[in-house]
C-alpha cells in the first residue's frame, strides 16, 4: 500500500514538472526584426554617359507626403530634388543612395541624377517610395540647357564691376546659365565678385552683393572648375561652348547680386 502510493506521488510530480516546462516554453518571447516597406514604388532605369551628363525625371508629389528617392548603380552617382527643373530645395546636391523628404505643397518633383566625375558612367535605377499615393516616374529631360544670355571674352583682366562685369541679380539657389564661345585647349580666367570677394574689386558700392557660387561646365554640363570662396579661378576649355552657372550659395541666402569677367 505505502509502495502503492508513493508512485502515485511521484507520477503526479513528473507532471507537474511537464507542465510547468511547458508553460515556460510558451512564454518565451521571439524577437522581431521590421523592415519598412513602402505601399507604392515606381522605379526607373537610366544610363548616363559623357555625352549625356544628366537625365532628369519627374514625378505628380502630393503635399505632407513622404517620398523616399533611392539610387543605385556599380558607380558612384549625384542627385537632388526640387520643385522646379533643376531645383534642390527638397534636397541639394549629394551623393546619398537614399534621401527622404515632404513636399510642402502638390506639383511635379524634379529629380536629377548625374555621375560623380565624367570617370563614373554607366547604367543606373532610380526607385521612388511612398506609403500613400501612387507614383509614376517619367524622364522630363537631359542636358537641356536654356541660356539666359551669351558673355564676351576679355584678353585682360579688370577690377571695375560697375562698368567692365556682367552683373546678375540672383533668385535661386539653381545655376543660371550664360554662354561663352571658347577655343578648346585655352584656359581661361573666371574673376568672381560677391559679398565674400567684393572687397578686391573697385566700382561695387551701387550693389548689395550676396554670398553666391560660380561654375564652369562644358557643353554636357561636366564641371569644369568653381569657387564659393576665391575672387577667381581658371579653366580649360574643351569645346567651342563653355557656360557658366551662377546662383546663390544656398536656398537660405537673401536675393541679391554677384558679378563676373571672363578673360585670357
Amino acid at each position: 500500500m505505502k509502495k502503492a502510493l508513493k508512485n502515485l506521488l511521484l507520477a503526479a510530480a513528473a507532471i507537474f514538472i511537464s507542465a510547468s516546462l511547458v508553460s515556460c516554453n510558451t512564454d518565451t518571447e521571439t524577437e522581431t526584426e521590421y523592415v519598412n516597406v513602402y505601399s507604392y514604388t515606381d522605379t526607373i532605369y537610366g544610363t548616363i554617359s559623357s555625352k549625356n551628363y544628366y537625365t532628369e525625371y519627374r514625378f505628380y508629389g502630393n503635399s505632407g507626403t513622404t517620398y523616399n528617392v533611392s539610387v543605385s548603380s556599380d558607380y558612384t552617382v549625384y542627385m537632388q530634388a526640387g520643385s522646379s527643373s533643376s531645383g534642390s530645395d527638397y534636397f541639394s546636391e549629394t551623393y546619398s543612395s537614399s534621401k527622404s523628404f515632404t513636399p510642402s505643397s502638390s506639383g511635379y518633383v524634379y529629380i536629377k541624377v548625374k555621375p560623380y566625375s565624367s570617370y563614373y558612367t554607366g547604367s543606373f535605377t532610380l526607385t521612388v517610395s511612398s506609403d500613400y499615393y501612387s507614383i509614376s516616374l517619367e524622364e522630363y529631360s537631359s542636358n537641356d540647357i536654356t541660356a539666359s544670355g551669351s558673355v564676351s571674352i576679355h584678353s585682360y583682366s579688370s577690377t571695375d564691376v560697375a562698368n567692365d562685369y556682367k552683373i546678375v541679380y540672383l533668385t535661386s539657389s539653381s545655376d543660371t546659365y550664360y554662354s561663352l564661345s571658347t577655343t578648346s585647349g585655352t584656359t581661361y580666367t573666371v574673376q568672381w565678385c560677391d559679398s565674400d570677394t567684393k572687397s578686391n574689386f573697385s566700382n561695387t558700392s551701387s550693389y548689395s552683393f550676396i554670398d553666391g557660387k560660380i561654375t564652369a561646365y562644358d557643353s554636357s554640363l561636366l564641371q569644369l572648375n568653381y569657387t564659393d570662396t576665391s575672387s577667381s579661378f581658371t579653366f580649360t576649355a574643351t569645346g567651342s561652348t563653355t557656360y557658366i552657372g551662377v546662383k546663390k550659395y544656398s536656398s537660405s541666402t537673401s536675393n541679391g547680386y554677384c558679378a563676373f569677367y571672363v578673360y585670357y
